[in-house]
């Protein structure tokens, strides 16, 4: 069993995606930032890709902790500062099972280099251990895997690097992947693999690059089924109804990015997606939203009543020592 250190630091939870941008057609922060913020915001439904990856379960309600994800780099030459660099995810479940992942959207062959280096001082900031009968540390790996959103064959299993010691010794470092893409939509619903919905539109992405446009039956099918899916996960319990909502969003965000060039899709599929009708409980959200930012703005105007209340007693006390300094120097000019 790994040891466990009490003084980790929290990743700070982040929901707001609005000034992501995308910074070229390969590799996309926002890619990145929908499986952060989905986990962060969501973090059981980490349990089944685990479960997918490496057959352990986790049962809902299973204690999750996000750690720092920043990691110490040393620049090249010795004149670098100290500066320093961002996993995407680490966590650390019931308490004693750390796990790091990934997400990369092309086939860099430098990401098991990256990985190792990752995992390497993710281990000495999280999981060292003393053997003092044997006189010797212990360092301690954490169970790491890439996820792939994007289509590519090229993407091996696992991706694999072999370090050979000073003593000659080898040891073959390996690590996981999951492409995205593989799993059926069935197989996403059959595996409760929630974390890909947000992912599957970017199998249409072929097509956009081959054709410039794409199969519109295709794609409302898609629609259709990530839509049934989560209307079946909130009927067995898996998610609330909020989390439903919030993972559509997520869907409707890969949409505007993947389809920013060509709006009648992503039209379309805001249509599909958005409620037509409004409960009751969602009137009385958005109501319930609407008031707190008029308390908000009431406050803000009160604070700024007061303020200038306070401005104005200060104006006056001190145009009454101006006035009192006035009798003061009449008196003596009189006198």
């Amino acid at each position: 069993m790994m040891p466990v250190r009490s003084n980790e630091n929290y990743i700070e939870r982040r929901t707001d995606m609005s000034n992501t941008k995308e910074t070229s057609d390969v590799t996309f922060p926002l890619w990145d930032e929908i499986a952060k913020v989905f986990v962060l915001t969501m973090s059981e439904q980490l349990f089944p890709l685990i479960e997918e990856v490496y057959g352990i379960h986790y049962p809902y309600g299973t204690p999750v902790v996000f750690l720092s994800t920043e990691q110490p780099v040393f620049p090249e030459g010795t004149e670098g500062a100290l500066s320093s660099q961002l996993m995407d995810l680490s966590v650390l479940i019931n308490g004693t099972d750390y796990y790091h992942i990934e997400c990369q959207m092309k086939n860099d062959h430098q990401m098991v280099i990256r990985m190792i280096s990752y995992d390497l001082h993710f281990a000495m900031q999280h999981c060292t251990e003393e053997d003092t009968a044997a006189g010797e540390m212990i360092l301690y790996f954490p169970r790491s895997v890439v996820l792939y959103p994007e289509k590519n064959n090229a993407i091996p299993d696992r991706l694999r690097c072999k370090i050979i010691f000073q003593d000659e010794s080898e040891h073959i470092y390996q690590i996981p992947t999951v492409r995205i893409q593989d799993y059926s939509l069935e197989e996403i619903r059959k595996k409760h693999l929630l974390l890909f919905i947000p992912y599957v539109l970017l199998r249409l992405r072929p097509q956009l690059r081959s054709q410039g446009k794409v199969n519109e039956e295709e794609l409302t099918s898609i629609v259709e089924s990530v839509i049934l899916i989560l209307e079946e996960e909130k009927r067995a319990g898996n998610i609330t109804e909020n989390q439903e909502r919030d993972i559509l969003d997520l869907f409707r965000r890969a949409s505007k990015q993947l389809f920013k060039n060509h709006p009648r899709y992503h039209r379309e599929v805001m249509n599909m997606t958005e409620p037509k009708i409004k409960t009751l409980s969602m009137q009385l959200a958005e109501l319930n939203t609407a008031l707190a930012e008029k308390d908000s703005a009431l406050a803000e105007k009160d604070r700024e009543i007061t303020e200038l209340i306070k401005i104005k007693n200060t104006v006056s006390e001190k145009d009454a020592e101006i006035a009192a300094l006035k009798e003061k120097l009449a008196a003596l000019t009189s006198s």
